[in-house]
């Protein structure tokens, strides 16, 4: 819902997006105690579904990978269809309503605006939960904490801050990221997950710009 604007267009650019999303699945699995990272590589450490149909089809996927893989690498894979099948749920919850359209009445273009033309309430507590994270200097949950680095990592800060100075949003948001709020291996996995997506973007945008240059 971060990632996206009452008007059903999404917020941050491509694909820093599509990685974000991913990025949080595997925070979430991480979160879980379901995945760890060694060598640099991601590891099963319990193979149980969580419950959630998106969360467990990404765990299964790396469950039957023959291939250790690194996070970047993970990163790219789950990106396929899961921005859709987010929204999807989205839209069965009632929150979001598909609308089909054309940009110059050539092109099909596709939005997703919410329902009533209100931010969700669901939304609205995340955008709180943040903003009391950085305005406190006591402990901060690890899912928050968690989230927070999810939002430096995808160059959300702006979107998610509009009226804040941008500079100390995302030096407090760092802080937050680097403290000690989970376990060691916890939170090596999930710095990791956070580093993959910012090489993944960089990349992605690097060769946007090669690729234009040529």
């Amino acid at each position: 819902m971060l990632g996206y604007d009452d008007a059903g267009e999404p917020a941050i650019g491509q694909p820093a997006l599509d990685y974000a999303l991913s990025g949080a699945v595997l925070v979430e699995l991480a979160l879980a105690g379901r995945i760890g990272i060694s060598d640099q590589r991601v590891d099963v450490l319990q193979p149980t579904p969580t419950g959630d149909a998106v969360v467990d089809a990404a765990l299964a996927a790396i469950a039957k990978d023959q291939k250790r893989r690194k996070p970047n690498d993970w990163i790219g894979r789950l990106t396929d269809g899961l921005r859709e099948k987010l929204l999807e749920r989205q839209i069965e919850a009632g929150v979001l309503r598909r609308e089909e359209g054309k940009v110059l009445w050539v092109f099909p273009h596709t939005t997703y605006p919410t329902v009533d033309g209100e931010t969700p309430a669901a939304e609205v507590a995340t955008r709180n939960r943040l903003a009391s994270a950085i305005d406190s200097e006591g402990r901060i949950d690890p899912r928050t904490a968690a989230l927070c680095g999810l939002v430096v990592a995808a160059g959300m800060e702006r979107n998610v801050f509009p009226d804040r100075p941008m500079k100390e949003v995302r030096k407090r948001l760092k802080e937050i990221a680097d403290g000690d709020w989970a376990s060691a291996a916890v939170k090596q996995a999930i710095d990791e997950v956070h580093g993959a997506i910012i090489v993944a973007s960089t990349a992605a945008t690097t060769g946007a710009v090669v690729a234009s240059s040529s």
